[in-house]
């Protein structure tokens, strides 16, 4: 942006100087209109002069172009470099420099599926929030891929850079939903297999509740506890 900027003051100079050919011009042709003994020198000198200036603006023309093509590819790379540090946040690389050859064990990696239930369920929770952000960011994902095209269609001298790295953005991304699906799949494995232990520990329980009272060896000495401990038996199968 700064190379841009000076680029533009300096267009803006040869903008400015333009006047000056537009008057050389003016007087170089007056003297050969009035068959100036110098005529061919100044004719010569005038042909030298527009050959130079056409040769500036045209340099001036490339430069400014290779500049916002530098550009478009600064952003371009910006904006890979931010989804990739998104992704390497949740799937963290053992190297300095993003590579989904080198992923290690993280949110989306990791054994962690909840000692019981509840541990599960708040696992659960923050995983819906993960894919809530995973897909607020896949538009940028098509973003990046778009512009990459755009690039690579409009004849961008690094399209072999730019090729790769969508290349490399497209994996990591591809990478990341496998691992949040194979991730889902185990939360939602566990939290069956949670409340599977819960159910059978609630049935083990009333289980042994009713076992206490059918073990017990007290039958009633009279009619009257008899029937009061039959009561008690029926509203003990009632409730179960």
């Amino acid at each position: 942006q700064a190379k841009i900027q000076k680029h533009q003051a300096f267009e803006a100079e040869v903008a400015a100087h333009s006047n000056a050919i537009v008057v050389l011009d003016n007087t170089g042709m007056e003297m050969i209109n009035q068959a100036h003994f110098s005529s061919d020198i100044i004719r010569r000198r005038l042909e030298e002069l527009h050959r130079l200036w056409e040769l500036l603006l045209s340099k001036l023309a490339e430069k400014g172009m290779k500049l916002q093509q530098a550009l478009v590819l600064v952003q371009f790379l910006r904006q890979c470099d931010e989804v990739m540090f998104w992704i390497s946040d949740k799937v963290k690389t053992t190297s300095h420099h993003i590579n989904v050859q080198y992923f290690v064990e993280t949110f989306v990696t990791t054994d962690e599926f909840g000692h019981d239930l509840e541990h599960v369920e708040v696992l659960q929770r923050k995983f819906d929030e993960f894919q809530k952000d995973m897909a607020s960011q896949e538009y940028r994902v098509t973003e990046v891929n778009e512009l990459a095209d755009k690039l690579v269609l409009d004849g961008h001298p690094e399209r072999d850079t730019i090729f790769k790295r969508k290349e490399d953005l497209n994996e990591a991304w591809l990478r990341l939903k496998q691992l949040a699906l194979m991730r889902q799949e185990k939360l939602f494995g566990a939290h069956e297999i949670q409340r599977f232990n819960r159910d059978a520990d609630e049935t083990v329980a009333w289980i042994s509740e009713k076992d206490v009272v059918l073990s017990s060896d007290d039958y009633g000495r009279d009619l009257a506890s008899v029937q009061t401990l039959q009561v008690t038996f029926s509203h003990t199968l009632l409730n179960s």
